[in-house]
């Protein structure tokens, strides 16, 4: 009658049956050199964001809701970033993935 391997032989690979999670694996080339990727830098740390611009302390942002009917009689909601001058209540579009801040900026330069 065969003995059943010790916990212990299975935890340090000593059985073959079962794969072992911490074997040793021998260094490539591609892991010792690794070359950065163009797109990470390469301290694996994310690039900082970008800071918010200047304007936004003379601007205060909101969102206008509107409801919207289409050609078929169907109700939608849409929404429009908008920004309004803190000193006169002009407003402005402020979607930062449609519109830019220059039109904010010349705005204040008069």
């Amino acid at each position: 009658m065969e003995e059943p391997a010790s916990n212990e032989a299975q935890m340090h690979g000593n059985d073959d049956s079962l794969p072992c999670s911490d074997a040793i694996v021998p260094p490539t080339a591609a892991s010792q050199n690794p070359t950065p990727s163009p797109l990470e830098p390469s301290t694996g740390k994310r690039k900082p964001c970008k800071k918010e611009s200047d304007v936004w302390e003379h601007f205060e942002k909101y969102d206008l809701v509107l409801d919207l009917k289409g050609l078929d009689e169907t109700k939608r909601k849409e929404v429009e970033k908008k920004a309004k001058c803190k000193y006169c209540s002009a407003t402005y579009a402020s979607d930062t993935k449609k519109n830019g801040i220059s039109n904010m900026w010349k705005h204040l330069n008069k």
